[in-house]
């Protein structure tokens, strides 16, 4: 579910930004001279009048219409983000649940912590990671904004009889009047390539940032449980003898526990010493 959300969202995302890209190459090849230059005098979330998206329109629904348009990007986004710090959510929590095996630590509760026990994270994951991701998709927003935004154009000349700037019709309006289009007020998306291409990168950037963290292996020192609640549950299986209330409160270390008669191992978490799994020999 996770996957098929994140793929989807950020597959928009790709469609959405290569297109601009696209638009974006089609107005600086109409505009001609040096791109760079062109690039620059467009700026980031100024009105040009080479740079505009949608056709013009008045009233409420000119104002919907064009005011849905600018902010699909922000929805996309934000529904893109939520898959996007799940895997990165996923990642951490299978680090620190093989760090059990490497060395004794405290465990980490949602309610009020007791004795050794330590309160989960505030936003889910360990600040060195969730502080990133957060200006991160701060700065996705804020491209987005730049990159595609509501433009109101008012047209209006001045008067130097009445001494007052009045509204002028273009040919556009006086074509429309019959319509019901009584002002000279029209709505449409302004659009900047240089956001665009900026707004690409960053995008690209976060890709090269999940692909790196995906691809750091496990030691595999202990089964991954991930959130399966089963194999939470068996690591927690303490050795006969030993206070789960105690423990519950102490540092704890995942390791064998120690052997049956028959050779048999059991692995769990416990306060008291244990050693690592040996290969050849069989755990439970």
């Amino acid at each position: 579910m996770c996957a098929n959300t994140f793929g989807t969202s950020y597959g928009l995302i790709i469609i959405g930004v290569v297109f601009c890209v696209m638009y974006s190459v089609e107005i600086l090849l109409e505009v001609g001279g040096d791109v760079v230059q062109v690039m620059k005098e467009i700026g980031m979330g100024k009105v040009s009048t080479w740079a505009m998206l949608a056709a013009p329109k008045t009233g409420v629904n000119g104002l919907v219409f064009n005011s849905c348009i600018a902010n699909f990007g922000q929805l996309v986004i934000s529904l893109a983000y939520v898959p996007y710090n799940r895997m990165f959510t996923i990642f951490s929590g299978a680090w620190e649940w093989e760090s059990y095996a490497k060395n004794r630590k405290a465990l980490r509760v949602t309610a009020k912590p007791r004795g050794e026990q330590r309160s989960t994270y505030f936003l889910s994951l360990p600040y060195r990671i969730a502080v990133p991701l957060l200006i991160s998709s701060g700065v996705l927003h804020w491209l987005v904004s730049q990159a595609i935004f509501l433009v109101v154009l008012d047209y209006r000349a001045y008067d130097p009889r009445s001494q007052s700037w009045t509204t002028v019709y273009s040919e556009s309006v006086k074509s429309n009047t019959e319509i019901g289009i009584k002002n000279g007020t029209f709505f449409r998306c302004g659009f900047s390539p240089l956001a665009t291409i900026i707004l690409l990168a960053a995008v690209f950037l976060m890709f090269i940032g999940l692909f790196f963290r995906g691809w750091w292996q496990l030691n595999m020192t202990m089964p991954v449980a991930g959130n399966c609640s089963a194999a939470i549950a068996a690591a927690c299986h303490l050795p006969p003898g030993e206070n789960g209330q105690e423990t519950s409160i102490s540092k704890v270390q995942w390791g064998a526990t120690g052997y049956s008669d028959g050779g048999m191992g059991h692995c769990a978490f416990s306060m008291f010493e244990v050693v690592a799994p040996q290969e050849g020999f069989l755990y439970e």
